[in-house]
Parts: structure tokens; C-alpha cells; sequence
């Protein structure tokens, strides 16, 4: 029997996607009026292709950068792939990849840092989204304005 009718039989995946794509952007709805108040630029997406993504978000901050004529920009990519094992919805986990910089617009970034950790579906509702995104937008807009470009 081939793999991927195995894990049908035994993981109907369509109802899984489409429930933790659900959670997530609950998620998301809940935390959007603190973001927006605070210019944070959303993006979200749950891809329809059924491919091994359930879905993406983006979220960013940007302010003016320590010269003036630079911008900063802190950009949090979460991402939810389909799990290789049937799992709980709780246990689902969501690489979350931080990108701290400074640049000038249509140039490369003059600092440019970045920080990936995996979180759990239940750790982003107990502790909650914003929580969570506000800490890494602050740990980000730290380490580029106090000029720390050390690893």
C-alpha cells in the first residue's frame, strides 16, 4: 500500500489542515487590534494546493533606522508544515524564523540578524500571539538599536 494512502486511512488530513489553519487564524483575528494599533503589518496564508504547508503568517515592523536615512525592520515568518505523524492539534509545531535589519531602501541590509526556534500550537494559546511576537519584535528592534552586531 502506498504511503501517502496509509496516512489518508489512518490521518484524514484535509479536516486536520483545515482545523489548525482555523485555530491560527483565530489566533491572529484575536491579536490583530493590538498589532495594527502597533503598525504591525500581518500577512497570513493557508495555502489551497494541499501541499505539506498548512499555513504561513508574516508579521512586521519597521521604524525609522539610528542614521535617519535608514530604515529598521523586524520581520517574523511563522510557519506550520503538515506533521510527518498523525499528532494532537496541541502538538502541531510552528517554525518561527526572526529577522532583525537595517537598510536603506533598494540596498542590501548594513545589519542583518536572524533567530529560529520552533513553537507549539498550545504555547502560543497559553501564552498567547501577541505575547510571544511582541517579545521577538522587541528582542529584534533591541539588537539593532543598540548597535550590538555581534553573534
Amino acid at each position: 500500500m502506498a504511503a501517502s494512502a496509509t496516512i489518508r486511512m489512518m490521518y484524514p488530513v484535509e479536516p486536520f489542515i483545515d482545523t489548525v489553519a482555523a485555530e491560527l487564524n483565530n489566533l491572529v483575528s484575536a491579536a490583530r487590534p493590538e498589532f495594527e494599533a502597533l503598525d504591525i503589518d500581518i500577512q497570513t496564508n493557508s495555502p489551497c494546493g494541499r501541499d505539506y504547508t498548512i499555513w504561513t503568517g508574516r508579521f512586521t515592523k519597521c521604524w525609522p533606522g539610528p542614521t535617519g536615512f535608514e530604515q529598521a525592520r523586524v520581520t517574523i515568518n511563522l510557519d506550520c508544515m503538515l506533521p510527518l505523524k498523525p499528532t494532537e492539534i496541541n502538538d502541531v509545531k510552528l517554525d518561527c524564523y526572526v529577522i532583525a535589519e537595517i537598510f536603506q531602501i533598494g540596498k542590501s541590509s548594513r545589519v542583518r540578524k536572524d533567530s529560529r526556534d520552533s513553537l507549539l500550537l498550545v504555547q502560543l494559546r497559553s501564552s498567547g500571539l501577541q505575547k510571544i511576537l511582541l517579545e521577538r519584535i522587541e528582542w529584534g528592534r533591541n539588537l539593532l538599536m543598540t548597535g550590538d552586531s555581534s553573534d
